[in-house]
């Protein structure tokens, strides 16, 4: 099934995106994104592929795990009929399995 993906122009968290891209095209999809305007080249926010600046400690990442790959315990998601939708990067493993979910059903029915 082709499943269209709207994505912001720029300054996009790159997990919300590549996560559930890499489920559903895993899934047999095939995933078309789509932008703001016509022709751009989506660009994340570059912050986030940049190496940290060594002036700042990173704390302990445990403290803000929430949905991983195998684990979805603190993963949120809001679900209305069709309508899915996550709050935070860290839905993005659940988000991509539950549309997944979603498109099976849809292709059976």
């Amino acid at each position: 099934m082709r499943v269209l993906m709207p994505v912001p122009d720029r300054d996009f968290d790159v997990t919300e995106v590549a996560v559930p891209w890499r489920l559903l095209t895993d899934a047999g999809h095939d995933v078309v994104f789509a932008t703001e305007r016509a022709g751009t080249r989506p660009a994340c926010d570059p912050r986030l592929l940049a190496a940290p600046d060594p002036q700042f400690a990173r704390g302990p990442r445990v403290l803000s795990a929430r949905g991983t790959a195998d684990d979805d315990t603190h993963a949120f998601l809001v679900q209305d009929g069709n309508y899915l939708s996550a709050r935070w990067p860290g839905d993005a493993y659940l988000f991509g399995r539950r549309f997944c979910e979603m498109l099976e059903a849809a292709e059976r029915a």
